[in-house]
């Protein structure tokens, strides 16, 4: 049976909503109050920013356990998880692991935004898993985590039991942890994947999602790369230099994904960038502890007090917008020949060659899909500006490398094979496909081309706006061959 959430004035309360003879338990936000999770929660946190309450246990009638509350952030598309772990015994722990996923083998898309920095629109991602870097207390104490929301229209017509959410906490004993190859003995920061469990993280290459506050950040993360507190890439060097030159605009060019501001603070930036930056962790978990694993109803889904879940006091479809297909790829080849000679005494051998030369964005194979219940004209809604779509290119190491416009023609100089050797280009053979295939050879050719989107979301109230960069996957229709 359903369980409902109780609301309180969880903005500006000092004291969590407990029952008479309770202990007292302070707010995240309140001094005093013992917290694992980044500083810069508390002062991001306020209702004219976006953010709304959407489950809570904390109750003055009842003691529930686990006790947890969690907001969400309308115009950026953000659930933030609050979870306080009472005084206890020390539970063996190095590092908190959240994951949030999908139950019972529901099968929709609104986790595909969580970890990496190119969405995909075919394959929905099951669990996001996330690492920090804290201990657990015995002295009770409050941690967070922060997941990112894909816009799924479809949950307005999705019975709510087929489309639960998992929110699990673990307390993991890593004996050590190796990075990339180096003994670091812990891991800084927060580091995102969309994997199950700690132990897949370590054996996994990351690309963590890098949460960014404070004062004039470009020039504090330079300052950070030279001192190689950040992993020195030119990635990051691009990012954080075009940060502190040009502000947000600049640096959304740079990235592939990232959320910017929508923080009403003046006195810092907020930036939630996926980076392209990977880590290899291994290491071993020596004992894993599940803390709490409270299952959430999705807000928006239909019949959800028949579910078995705990119910949303905020009840609209979350995540700011999505694509309704995957954008696609004409790619146009012409046919030529080409004569291997053969060895003295052997036969000389003809191939027919197709030499891709042409490739367009179908602009009309896919429509952005905004959420209505935040892109509208209401008191509380807000409105889009600064709209645009590119077509970007990346090397293997992340770093963009061209920016084009959607309607750009560009061309290939890598050549498809009838037959069993290909030509790179370059003077190097390479095996291909028996005849040009839809995707598997022309995957080949768009390798590191994808569609960036990036617009603002500006609140209806006046509030600080936000800056939303987001990165598809496209794919290529069969390669029409021309003589």
């Amino acid at each position: 049976m359903a369980v409902a959430s109780t609301t309180f004035n969880w903005e500006n309360v000092e004291r969590m909503p407990v029952p008479i003879n309770h202990p007292t338990i302070l707010s995240p936000w309140s001094s005093g109050a013992n917290i694992a999770f980044p500083a810069f929660f508390i002062e991001d946190r306020f209702k004219s920013n976006g953010w709304e309450l959407v489950y809570n246990s904390f109750s003055t009638t009842e003691t529930v356990n686990p006790k947890f509350f969690i907001i969400y952030n309308k115009f950026r598309g953000l659930l933030r998880a609050f979870f306080y772990l009472d005084p206890i015994s020390p539970i063996p722990s190095t590092y908190v692991t959240h994951s949030l996923k999908l139950k019972d083998n529901a099968s929709i898309p609104v986790l595909n935004y969580g970890s990496d920095e190119i969405a995909s629109l075919v394959k929905n991602a099951k669990e996001i898993s996330q690492v920090q870097p804290y201990r657990t207390s015995a002295t009770g104490c409050w941690y967070a985590a922060e997941f990112e929301i894909n816009y799924t229209p479809a949950i307005r017509n999705m019975p709510a039991q087929g489309s639960l959410l998992q929110w699990d906490v673990n307390s993991t004993n890593i004996s050590q942890i190796t990075i990339n190859g180096t003994s670091e003995g812990t891991i800084k920061g927060t580091m995102t994947q969309s994997v199950a469990g700690p132990e897949n993280i370590l054996n996994s290459s990351l690309k963590g999602t890098v949460m960014l506050y404070g004062k004039h950040l470009g020039d504090s993360m330079l300052k950070e790369i030279n001192e190689n507190k950040l992993i020195k890439s030119e990635y990051l060097l691009n990012f954080a230099s075009s940060l502190a030159s040009g502000g947000y605009a600049a640096a959304a060019g740079k990235v592939l994904s990232a959320i910017f501001g929508g923080s009403s603070t003046t006195t810092s930036q907020v930036i939630n960038l996926k980076s392209t930056t990977s880590y290899k962790l291994s290491g071993s978990v020596n004992d894993s502890y599940l803390i709490a694993a409270p299952v959430l109803v999705p807000p928006g889904a239909s019949n959800s007090s028949n579910s078995l879940g705990i119910l949303p006091l905020y009840n609209k479809v979350l995540g700011v917008f999505t694509l309704d297909k995957t954008p696609i790829v004409n790619a146009t080849a012409k046919e030529e020949w080409y004569t291997e000679r053969g060895m003295p005494g052997d036969r000389d051998e003809r191939f027919s060659i197709y030499n891709p030369s042409d490739y367009r964005l179908v602009q009309n194979s896919y429509n952005i899909l905004f959420n209505p219940d935040i892109i509208n004209t209401s008191p509380d809604g807000a409105r889009v500006e600064n709209l645009k779509q590119e077509l970007v290119q990346r090397e293997k190491d992340g770093n963009l490398i061209n920016v084009f416009p959607i309607n750009y023609e560009f061309s290939s100089h890598y050549r498809i094979t009838v037959g069993n050797i290909g030509w790179d280009g370059n003077g190097g053979y390479i095996p291909q496909p028996a005849s040009p295939s839809p995707w598997d050879s022309n995957e080949q050719l768009m390798t590191g081309f994808f569609l960036r989107i990036s617009f603002d979301v500006v609140p209806n109230n006046g509030s600080s706006r936000t800056k939303i960069v987001k990165s598809f996957k496209i794919k290529a229709n069969p390669i029409d061959i021309k003589s």
